[in-house]
């Protein structure tokens, strides 16, 4: 190949990964990049590994999987404030559990862990997930599109 050709690739290839920076918004104002989990509006789980969420889900006779809460505190560990006895806080309750609180997936956890778990109580958790198939179903109505997705991990 000639001189001419080989530096008229190089400028095109440095032109099109300028054009290619201008057109991504590597800012916080990108959601995709800078995600935050809305409140009400998503579901963050403290236990399950991935992989093996995904074939389950994804294989030849998918099979349902089954999301935890937290157990139920007994009334000799509920907290009292203001007079009132109350579960402690969702996150010191999983820790005193043994249960793990960190959202960040563990490697070499076990490959077939399929138990999903998240950082709530039962009943919260219930409540939570009948508002988000609620609003998934009013999305389907309204627009007709499914806004309901499943991610199995980010990247940091």
């Amino acid at each position: 190949m000639p001189p001419a050709q080989g530096a008229d690739h190089t400028q095109l290839r440095e032109a099109l990964a300028q054009l290619r920076l201008r057109l991504l918004d590597l800012t916080g104002r990108n959601r995709l990049l800078n995600y935050r989990h809305p409140i009400g509006k998503s579901l963050q789980f403290i236990q399950g590994q991935p992989a093996a969420i995904y074939e389950r889900l994804s294989g030849e006779r998918p099979q349902p999987l089954t999301i935890k809460g937290l157990p139920e505190p007994s009334r000799a560990d509920m907290i009292i404030k203001l007079g009132k006895a109350t579960r402690p806080e969702p996150r010191d309750w999983a820790f005193q559990n043994g249960i793990p609180t960190n959202y960040e997936v563990t490697p070499g956890g076990p490959t077939d862990d399929v138990e999903l778990r998240c950082l709530m109580y039962t009943d919260d958790l219930a409540r939570h997930c009948r508002k988000i198939e609620r609003e998934a179903n009013l999305a389907i109505e309204e627009t007709g599109a499914n806004m309901l997705h499943l991610v199995l991990g980010f990247l940091v």
